[in-house]
């Protein structure tokens, strides 16, 4: 007999743990343990001004009351990224069984903004997914190396423009 545990797939086991100031302190030791590059001082600040707690507003369904449960402090907020915690189901199949493993998993979304084709709508601003991760480190890596992809996307139109000007003063000294 299989219990309803195993059989509703609304039952977690794994036990609710909000996000804590325990995590805003992890989360500003590890900012404060980066290396102190120039490019890296908006991430140490970050931390003093832009890092707190809120709820996301979503709901777990709960089979026993037939009602939505909400959940207090599920998200982070670092800058304008945020990390959801939420508790996610893996479910390993073997040839002789079948596993569920409850374990929490840490969304992260960043802001995204698509500018408008006409001068009459406005510009749409929305939260795009990033990615998921297993730990809360990993989230703050995913959104670190985010980061570093916009500084090197910046530095290489930098160094395009600039490699365009040259072009531009040359062609016109040789016309000259």
């Amino acid at each position: 007999m299989t219990s309803k545990a195993k059989t509703n797939p609304f039952t977690f086991r794994c036990t609710w743990k909000p996000f804590t100031d325990a995590d805003i302190t992890w989360v500003q030791r590890f900012f404060s343990l980066l290396p102190p590059n120039p490019e890296l001082k908006h991430w140490k600040n970050m931390t003093a001004t832009e890092l707190h707690l809120c709820d996301s507003g979503e709901g777990q369904y709960n089979p026993n009351t037939d009602e939505f449960e909400y959940r207090t402090n599920d998200m982070l907020t670092i800058g304008a990224y945020t990390i959801t915690k939420t508790i996610t189901t893996d479910i390993i199949e073997r040839v002789n069984s079948t596993t569920r493993r409850e374990r929490f998993n840490y969304v992260v979304h960043e802001p995204v903004h698509i500018q408008s084709s006409s001068y009459w709508e406005p510009d749409d601003f929305d939260v795009a997914e990033l990615g998921e991760a297993r730990s809360l480190a990993d989230a703050l890596k995913m959104i670190f190396l985010r980061e570093y992809e916009f500084l090197f996307e910046a530095v290489a139109e930098a160094v395009s423009i600039e490699q365009m000007q040259k072009e531009q003063t040359d062609f016109h000294a040789e016309c000259a």
